[in-house]
């Protein structure tokens, strides 16, 4: 069995050291950290099994750990926030424990992940964020149950659980709002379109406006720079203009529905020269930064949370009966007639 002395004498480094680096305990130069990586990848270092089974059989079998693994992006980032806190109070309340994984997204080995992934020490992963491809492969190598959050390309899922959301529905509810207060010429405004669920979004939008009326024009629809890059400074001139082009805006994320609020605030002045333009979003901020009048997609978190648990468990279930059946079948070889 490889040991950690083994992984030291590899990386020539001390034990301790070894020991440090994937505890994440301490900090160490990059040069020091990949050659103890590159020594675990080339000698399949893991835990030591006994240990971990007395660990795993001390707590009933089961950690009753489930971690969110968060991919180069913040928790407080309100597209996350929302769902992670209703997962929360979920996990909570049927005796499971919620732990936080910050990764860089950087990640190129498995033995660069927390050790609490890692060495096992939970049952399961929900991962969100900006997912790639290199780093979901190295995901799968952590042999655990992992269902990924939110709406990615099928490529980025071989393997994994998957929670997504349909587009249209909530934007039915919103488009029926916008009907309703008359308008017929809505802008679309986001920061550009860099991800799958992105390119979805703006996808169903283009087929559903015809269903309530609604004609899309390209001129209609304005774009930034790319994510967190912000819309204020290139729709100033637009409603700078004595006549703007809308009678209505939809805006994807709320950051971006603030900024167009803020326009039309300016735009409408002290004297009230213009009227405030009815406005969009998809969720709906848990603080009021944006007025009672603005039109919210009505996501149900809580339902939303309970299905994720509900096929996380199940997964779960599935997985620690197909390891059982694995480890007995190799105990019985090793039990057979000689």
């Amino acid at each position: 069995m490889i040991s950690m002395g083994d992984v030291a004498r590899q990386a020539g480094v001390a034990k301790s050291t070894v020991s440090r680096i994937l505890s994440g305990n301490g900090s160490f130069c990059p040069e020091t950290c990949t050659k103890v990586f590159d020594a675990c990848e080339k000698l399949n270092y893991k835990l030591n099994p006994n240990i971990q089974d007395l660990v795993l059989k001390g707590r009933g079998g089961a950690t009753r750990n489930i971690a969110v693994l968060m991919v180069e992006a913040t928790f407080a980032n309100p597209a996350y926030s929302y769902w992670i806190d209703a997962l929360g109070g979920e996990i909570s309340s049927r005796h499971y424990h919620l732990m936080l994984v910050k990764l860089s997204g950087t990640e190129s080995s498995v033995y660069e992940f927390p050790s609490v992934l890692r060495d096992e020490r939970v049952d399961g992963i929900f991962i969100t964020g900006m997912l790639t491809l290199p780093l979901m492969k190295e995901v799968r190598r952590l042999n655990l149950p992992v269902i990924v959050i939110g709406n990615y390309d099928p490529s980025l899922l071989s393997g994994c659980g998957n929670i997504t959301t349909d587009p249209e529905n909530y934007l039915r509810r919103i488009l029926t709002q916008f009907k309703a207060r008359g308008v017929r010429r809505l802008a679309y405004v986001d920061e550009g379109q860099d991800s799958f669920f992105e390119n979805e979004l703006f996808a169903a939008y283009r087929k559903l406006l015809p269903e309530f009326g609604m004609t899309f024009s390209p001129d209609r629809c304005y774009f930034g720079k790319g994510r967190a890059t912000g819309m204020f400074d290139l729709m100033l001139p637009v409603f700078a203009a004595s006549e703007i082009p809308f009678d209505g805006v939809f805006c994807p994320d709320m950051r971006i529905a603030r900024e167009i609020h803020t326009l039309c605030c300016m735009r409408r002045g002290f004297e009230k020269r213009h009227p405030m333009l009815p406005l969009g979003t998809i969720q709906k901020p848990e603080t009021p930064i944006l007025p009672e009048d603005t039109i919210f997609g009505d996501i149900h978190y809580g339902d939303f949370a309970a299905q994720a648990l509900d096929d996380m468990i199940a997964i779960i279930a599935a997985h620690n009966q197909k390891t059982g059946e694995t480890s007995g079948k190799q105990k019985s070889k090793k039990g057979g007639p000689r």
